[in-house]
């Protein structure tokens, strides 16, 4: 005898499990065009770094950064660095923090204003590397946390509002947005093949991506489709 009631039951249990499907699936946090463009910008910026060859994920500090300030500076140079350090201080704690030091001993940062013969004068690796370069950054890392930096601001071959410029794109590099780019003009990390780019002041778009390298949600060692889930993740919660 032939069975009249199996297809109907078997369409039933069907829906029963569509229902289920669609009911558990987690609806992607929609993006405004802020946050769209600053995830775009996160991911040209702070994966990896302009020379190396590291790979391209995420790395920042996770303990202070003792900064000594060396070279040849006047109190000008230095108000202006303090105040680049207040400003990034902001976006990154409570991750890290930058502190001035004035005992050498006690830093894992150096800041030097000066020649660029002044500097390699102190680290030979350089020679050479600086012919065209205003100002430098170095990071060194441990499982992708950084631990210690070099920075260099040429005093001699540039005027103060083009310094005020490198302060704040080698500080901010050396926290881990180690890129440039040629998008956004006004940002701190713009830079063509013919144009170095002197912003003289953090853009919105440049104080978004650096707080969201330093938010307690994000981690060191994310690629760029990780990123984009974490970033995603902390929009959402900051909209609840």
């Amino acid at each position: 005898m032939k069975n009249y009631l199996l297809k109907p039951i078997l369409a039933v249990l069907t829906l029963i499990v569509f229902s289920c499907d669609n009911t558990d699936e987690t609806p992607v946090f929609e993006l405004n065009t802020f946050q769209t463009t600053a995830l775009s910008y996160f991911k040209d910026v702070a994966l990896g770094f302009e020379s190396g060859g590291s790979s391209e994920i995420t790395r920042r500090w996770q303990t202070p950064v003792m900064l000594f300030v060396g070279g040849s500076y006047t109190q000008r140079q230095l108000n202006e660095l303090e105040l680049v350090v207040d400003e990034l201080n902001e976006l990154i704690e409570p991750t890290s923090s930058i502190e001035i030091v004035s005992d050498s001993s006690l830093s894992n940062s150096y800041f030097h204003f000066g020649t660029a013969a002044s500097y390699v004068s102190l680290f030979p690796d350089m020679n050479g590397l600086l012919t065209n370069n205003v100002g430098y950054f170095n990071v060194w890392w441990n499982d992708d946390i950084i631990n210690r930096s070099r920075i260099f601001v040429d005093s001699q071959r540039i005027g103060f509002n083009q310094q005020k410029s490198l302060i704040r794109e080698e500080l901010a590099q050396s926290l881990g947005l180690g890129k440039d780019s040629p998008l956004y003009t006004n940002s701190i990390f713009y830079e063509t093949a013919t144009d170095g780019g002197f912003a003289e002041s953090f853009s919105t778009l440049d104080k978004e991506i650096i707080r969201l390298l330093y938010h307690p949600s994000m981690r060191v060692q994310l690629n760029t489709s990780e990123v984009e889930t974490v970033i995603r993740s902390i929009y959402a919660a900051e909209a609840n």
